[in-house]
This record gives C-alpha cells, structure tokens and sequence, in this order.
C-alpha cells in the first residue's frame, strides 16, 4: 500500500511538477527507444547471412562454368561450350542481385576468391554441375525462401524463388545434353537479365519467370 500510494503521488508530481515541454522530452525519449529497439529485433538476420552464402556459391558456379565452358569448347564440344557459357551467365544474374540486395540492405557482398576447378570429361561435368544445381533446387532455395517469408523479408523471398527456379530450367538443360552424352543441337540461349531464366526459343515474347519482355533478353 505505502509503495502504491508513493507511486501514484509520483506520477501526480511528473504531470504537475513538470513542465510540459520537458515532459514531450522524455516521452518522445521512451518511446524513440523502444521504436528502435523493435527495428533492431525485427532485422532478417538469418536471411541475410543467407544472402551472402547463396552469392558466394552463384558467383562459384558462375566461375566453374566459365571454366567448363572454356575447356568444353577447345575439346570440339561447341554447343556445350555455348550452353556453359549460357547457364555461366545466368548465375552471374544470380550473384549481382544478391550482391545488389545485400547493399540495399546495409551488408557488403563478400568478394568471390576463385579456387582450383578440376574439369574432367564432358559428362564429368555434367553429373558436377547437376549436382550442384540439384542441391539448390531440391534444398537450398526452398529453406531459404521459406526462412525469409517467416522474417518477413519478401523481396528476397521472391529473389530466392525465382533462383529456384531458373536453376530448374538449368537442371532440364544439363539433363537433356547428358542424355545425348554431349552432342547437342545448336540453339539459341535466351538469358532473362532480370531473374536469370533461360529461353532456347526466339518466340517467347516474356520471360515466363518474372514477365521481363523480349526485348532485354541477352543473346548467347
């Protein structure tokens, strides 16, 4: 009873005793603080080391197709050089957007240090790359889209869907030309510069991914 009543004559003195503007103060001080401290505990923390994981490992693949592609295409194998060199460029999409996303965010993109890349036969390859691309496929993009949805960070919820899915295609592509075991007919690679998806038809007018028109495909 003693402490209620010393609170409530308290409470009664800072409404009377104080001036109102110094009053303000100190509430817009209380309720600045909490305000902040809101926004800090609602950052997507998990899903930007998750950002920077997944630009690390494009930016991998990126470098490994290059690679593929380089090597691919003086052994005589041109169309799979060509289709490297494609999927090489979508993953560069890829690692831009997250770096891109990254920054609009507050977090330096770590730089890519290149490692060793042992290029064996053309079906070597194949099984390499399409067990990288089902990993993130089946796995990686789905958890890290789901993990962003449940911080609220939609955009790169979106961003890791599209992923998923432009690495889908990538999967169709690989499996078609192991299938064939290399010889693969030549096509036209359209490359969505929006979200990565690739295209081997001159007759899609938009990327059927993200509705990026015709226009801005890149051409390999």
């Amino acid at each position: 009873m003693k402490r209620q009543f010393l609170i409530t004559h308290f409470q009664s003195f800072v409404f009377l005793v104080l001036p109102p503007a110094i009053f303000l103060f100190l509430a817009v001080m209380v309720f600045g603080c909490q305000k902040k401290q809101d926004e800090q505990s609602a950052k997507p923390t998990v899903t930007l080391e998750n950002l920077q994981t997944a630009h690390g490992r494009e930016a991998r693949l990126a470098h490994t197709y290059n690679l593929f592609a380089d090597k691919l295409g003086k052994a005589g194998y041109k169309n799979v050089s060509r289709l490297y060199r494609a999927v090489g460029r979508s993953e560069e999409i890829h690692t831009a957007l997250h770096a891109a996303l990254l920054k609009k965010n507050g977090v330096e993109p770590k730089a890519y240090e290149p490692t060793p890349v042992v290029v064996g036969t053309v079906v070597q390859t194949f099984h390499m790359a399409l067990s990288d691309e089902g990993i993130e496929v089946e796995s990686m993009y789905p958890n890290l889209a789901k993990t962003a949805a449940m911080e609220n960070f939609l955009e790169a919820a979106e961003q890791f869907n599209h992923d998923k899915n432009a690495d889908a295609q990538h999967v169709t592509l690989f499996k078609d030309a192991l299938d064939r075991g290399g010889s693969i007919p030549t096509v036209p690679y359209f490359i969505c510069p929006q979200c990565g998806f690739i295209m081997t038809s001159d007759k899609t007018a938009e990327c059927p991914e993200c509705h990026t028109p015709k226009a801005k495909f890149e051409k390999i």
